[in-house]
């Protein structure tokens, strides 16, 4: 239901539907600075553990990174299962950006353009100045 619900709001758009967004799992790293890496990394050796991955992801509605072919996936989830297992996923556009600045631009950017605060122009100079800071 949901993938033919998204297919109807997406041709509407002319999108293709081809690929899903990646955010149907997680992903963990340990800061540079922590106190305790050693037992950080074997938390996430843990939490990486097919059998725990999966549990975690069935307690947060996610699909599993590792341990998928065996989990108990929620049906809400069926849709995007076989772009996961086909690696036809994409991070959201905020995972990639330089630094926590930008998104808070964009979604002030983005108000502004609705309520005729700025154009295109002026949101695009916020965004690449955003994007600039370190």
């Amino acid at each position: 239901m949901i993938r033919a619900g998204a297919g109807r709001f997406g041709e509407r758009f002319g999108a293709r539907l081809d690929r899903s967004s990646d955010m149907l799992g997680a992903g963990y790293g340990v800061s540079a600075n922590s106190k305790h890496p050693a037992e950080a990394k074997k938390f996430i050796a843990f939490l990486a553990q097919p059998e725990n991955a999966a549990t975690y992801a069935k307690e947060n509605i996610q699909l599993p990174l590792t341990g998928g072919d065996n989990a108990d996936i929620n049906p809400l989830l069926t849709p995007f299962v076989p772009f996961v297992k086909s690696g036809k996923t994409v991070p959201f556009m905020d995972q990639q950006w330089p630094n926590p600045k930008v998104q808070p631009a964009h979604f002030a950017g983005v108000q502004e353009l609705a309520a005729g605060d700025t154009d295109i122009n002026g949101l695009l100079k916020k965004l690449d100045d955003a994007y600039q800071q370190k």
